[in-house]
């Protein structure tokens, strides 16, 4: 697990460096946010299944949203485009909501 986390660590730094010296905008705290955000909805899956909880439609969609990972990637895809990057663009990566 450690050696997953140091390979992941490694390559999303070596990735906020690069696109740092292209564009000079500061990437890795939505990148981050994204990555917790994503890690916290898989531990609210392993809670339900741990204590057999069946959530609600509407919580379970509201979890399911963040845990199909498309935050993640959207958040990496953006930044590798090489598009413009204005303020409301990074302001709507950390306000996803399903």
């Amino acid at each position: 697990m450690i050696l997953c986390f140091l390979a992941l660590y490694t390559t999303i730094n070596e990735m906020a460096f690069d696109i740092f010296k292209d564009h000079t905008v500061k990437w890795l705290p939505y990148l981050k946010k994204a990555w917790c955000d994503l890690c916290k909805s898989f531990l609210q899956e392993a809670k339900w299944s741990n204590n057999k909880v069946v959530p609600g439609f509407k919580e379970y969609l509201e979890n399911g949203s963040v845990s199909c990972s498309d935050g993640v990637f959207l958040t990496h895809s953006f930044f590798l485009l090489n598009q413009e990057i204005t303020e409301p663009a990074l302001h709507s990566l950390t306000n996803y909501s399903g």
